[in-house]
């Protein structure tokens, strides 16, 4: 399992929290995302959180299914999810497999750049 750490990224402002999976979300290492959304104190005191998928170079079906588990955890807290940095082809296979990427994308919650998404949220470029 990775080390949390190098998962999470500080930004300028406190109520955001930028995780960015490294390597493929697959079957063998995908639980143990979910599991740190279920369980993690600290993944609950902020408003929005921004998955960052720029290091995932491939997604399996349990991949995708824990993609759409940490999407539902999020929001069932009532934190706003965005979604950024995604490879094309993934992209592609989330559209078709996904229960809630395309919900996301129609809300304007996917991103091509996560500097993009944090202008969105008024994050300005020199607090990254």
């Amino acid at each position: 399992m990775e080390n949390l750490k190098s998962n999470l990224k500080k930004i300028g402002n406190p109520d955001i929290l930028l995780y960015a999976f490294k390597g493929r979300l697959v079957y063998l290492n995908c639980r143990s995302h979910v599991a740190r959304f279920e369980q993690k104190e600290r993944f609950k005191k902020y408003k929005t959180i921004i998955l960052r998928l720029r290091g995932c170079p491939a997604i399996d079906l349990d991949g995708i299914d824990s993609l759409d588990e940490i999407v539902d955890i999020v929001e069932g807290r009532g934190q706003k999810i965005i979604l950024s940095s995604i490879d094309p082809a993934i992209k592609n296979f989330l559209r078709t497999i996904s229960r809630n990427y395309s919900r996301l994308e129609e809300a304007g919650m996917v991103f091509e750049k996560t500097s993009l998404a944090l202008k969105y949220l008024g994050i300005p470029p020199d607090k990254l």
